[in-house]
C-alpha cells in the first residue's frame, strides 16, 4: 500500500481546532508546534525513506541496447523510471545533445553486467507504449542514480502516487550534485 503525504488542509484544520479549544497559551503553542512538526518529519522525513518498490524475477538471455532509457531483455522492453534522457533517433529531428553519449553509457553498463534486477512501482508498471517500467540495479548500483549523477539524465515523468520515494529522493540528490558540477546536459543552466 503506498503511503500517502498529509494534506495542508488537514494540517490547518488541526491547528485552528487546538486554536479553539485550548485556551491556555503556553499549551496551544506547544501542541500547534508538535502538529507541525508532526507533519513536517511524516511528509518530508518519513515518506521519503519508505522503499516501496516490488523486485520482480526477470530471467533473460540477451540484453539489448536502444537508448539512455530504454533496453530490451530478450523481447521484452524495459524503460527506466523517473528519468529522462537525450533522444538519439528522433523523426525529422536531430540527435539531442549528449544524446549517443548517454546511451553508450547505459548500454556499456548493461553489457558488463554480471547482474540485472529490475523492482517496480506497484500501480506504475507499463507505460503507454507497452513497455515494462523498471528502477533498475545493475551489480547493485541504481542505473538511474548513475545516469543522473553523470549529467546524462534528468527527474521525468514521475507518477507521485506510485513513485518508491527512497529511490527518488537518491535521484533528486545525485540531480542536484549534477547540476552544481554543470556536468553534461546542465553545463549550460544558470
Amino acid at each position: 500500500m503506498t503511503q500517502k503525504r498529509i494534506k495542508k488542509k488537514t494540517k490547518h484544520s488541526v491547528t485552528r481546532f487546538i486554536k479553539r479549544n485550548i485556551k491556555f497559551k503556553p499549551l496551544q503553542i506547544l501542541l500547534v508546534g508538535l502538529v507541525i512538526g508532526s507533519f513536517y518529519f511524516y511528509n518530508e522525513v518519513y515518506l521519503n525513506t519508505i522503499a516501496s518498490a516490488t523486485p520482480i524475477d526477470q530471467v533473460y538471455q540477451k540484453v539489448t541496447c536502444v537508448d539512455g532509457d530504454t533496453f530490451k531483455l530478450d523481447d521484452q522492453t524495459i524503460r527506466l523510471l523517473a528519468i529522462d534522457t537525450p533522444e538519439t533517433v528522433k523523426p525529422n529531428n536531430p540527435e539531442e545533445p549528449f544524446g549517443k553519449e548517454a546511451s553508450t553509457f547505459t548500454c556499456n553498463k548493461l553489457i558488463q553486467a554480471d547482474h540485472i534486477t529490475l523492482k517496480i512501482d506497484k500501480g506504475n508498471e507499463i507505460d503507454k507504449y507497452e513497455r515494462m517500467l523498471a528502477w533498475v540495479y545493475v551489480d547493485d548500483e541504481l542505473l538511474q542514480e548513475s545516469l543522473v549523477r553523470g549529467g546524462y539524465a534528468e527527474i521525468k515523468y514521475v507518477h507521485q502516487s506510485t513513485v518508491d520515494r527512497s529511490l527518488l529522493t537518491k535521484l533528486k540528490s545525485a540531480e542536484k550534485s549534477a547540476k552544481q558540477k554543470r556536468l553534461r546536459i546542465w553545463e549550460n543552466q544558470n
